[in-house]
């Protein structure tokens, strides 16, 4: 290990304890905090960071790990169980915002390709930032906290298809029906057949060995080889990570599992945010900055517009209101999806710069939204909702 990667390291570690408590107390969350922290210590400012390079690859296991637990805490059962409010509210938003913003976008970029992808990026919302809003407030109990949590949670869903999607939209790429790719899309649906019943009986074995470190080993074990399966199929390492978590979802212990890699996970995920932290380019900000806020508030009010129309047919207008303020802003998937369509060529450098810009903006608005809705909508919520508004039925997603 080279010095100056160790000292990239170092300044990382120190941003955490800096950055993250700081903007924890002041309303931000941590997300904001690890892409302020690369802001800084990038080019952009102090130049500090200077293995760019090295630290996205540690975050490419953050990513993998983020989609390994998104796999663990769906469950096939959860899924079934959901899938009425998957449906109704998850899909309906995500294809109805999707395709709004796709055909604004295509009236600038003029590529339906490059326009699908801004669509989706800015479709996601943050599930980190949301779903912590929401339990913190005690939201999770209620009706609009039900809505919020089918739409993240398909959102979550959604995303896999749209990774494994995106290398296919480049032009650069061809679509080659041999033999051999057949063979592998016939061997991969095999794995996932078999997967499910050989990796818990795998992890049970190792268990009751009772040897913490190698219940560690076996499922880190799991999750690359996962990972790379997928990746030699020609899928994204990130597919094979979420199935490996989803394989085990049925696991009796998925708790234990969770356990051990949620912390790994919460650390890796925030060098993700500062390795795009680092990669911001505060020039297409200043030179387009009238743009970029203009964008913002219009993806956010199509946003929120969309969500408050297809809930207040069915609900109260307090809860087609909080629902839509707090999906309303961008979030980390979108910021991944950016990153990967950029990597494969499908949207070029300035569209991946202005869009991630509005992305990051809406993000910086999400807690001040928040604070709207404690301040002003919230305090009449008592004498607005009826009691049938304020019940939940099915189970809640743990937040990490």
């Amino acid at each position: 290990m080279s010095t100056d990667f160790l000292t990239d390291i170092f300044f990382y570690f120190l941003a955490t304890v800096s950055f993250i408590p700081l903007f924890k107390k002041i309303g931000f969350g941590p997300i904001t905090g690890y892409l302020c922290a690369g802001l800084v210590l990038g080019p952009n400012v102090l130049a500090i960071l200077e293995n760019s390079g090295e630290v996205e690859t540690i975050s490419e296991i953050g990513v993998i790990l983020l989609m390994f637990i998104i796999g663990l805490e769906l469950s096939f059962s959860r899924l079934f169980y959901l899938k009425n409010f998957i449906f109704k509210y998850g899909v309906g938003q995500f294809a109805l915002t999707t395709t709004v913003l796709t055909l604004l976008s295509n009236l600038v970029l003029k590529s339906w390709p490059a326009s699908l992808i801004v669509a989706f990026s800015l479709t996601l919302s943050s599930t980190a930032f949301s779903l912590k809003y929401l339990r913190d407030s005690k939201m999770l109990t209620k009706s609009y906290g039900q809505i919020s949590f089918s739409i993240l949670l398909f959102q979550d869903i959604i995303v896999i298809p749209i990774m494994a999607l995106i290398p296919l939209m480049t032009l650069q790429s061809e679509m080659n029906f041999s033999f051999e790719n057949i063979f592998k899309g016939l061997l991969f649906c095999g794995l996932i057949v078999s997967g499910k019943k050989v990796l818990p009986q795998m992890v049970s074995k190792v268990h009751k060995l009772e040897n913490k470190e190698l219940f560690i080993s076996i499922n880190l074990l799991i999750i690359s080889g996962c990972a790379l399966l997928a990746n030699s199929l020609g899928l994204s390492k990130a597919l094979g990570a979420f199935l490996a978590g989803l394989f085990l979802s049925e696991s009796a212990l998925k708790n234990e599992i969770q356990n051990l890699t949620l912390p790994l996970k919460s650390m890796l995920l925030g060098v993700f945010f500062m390795a795009f932290g680092l990669k911001i380019d505060l020039s297409i900000f200043n030179t387009h900055s009238v743009p970029i806020v203009l964008s913002t508030f219009l993806f956010m009010s199509v946003k929120f517009l969309i969500i408050f129309a297809m809930i207040k047919r069915k609900h109260q207008t307090l809860s087609a209101n909080i629902t839509g303020i707090v999906l309303c802003s961008g979030g980390e998937f979108g910021l991944l999806t950016l990153a990967i369509a950029h990597q494969n060529f499908v949207i070029t450098d300035f569209v991946y710069q202005f869009v991630s810009s509005i992305t990051i903006l809406s993000i910086f608005f999400a807690p001040i939204l928040s604070k709207v809705l404690d301040k002003i909508v919230l305090p009449d919520e008592t004498a607005t909702v009826d009691k049938s508004e304020d019940q939940a039925d099915f189970p809640i997603k743990k937040v990490a």
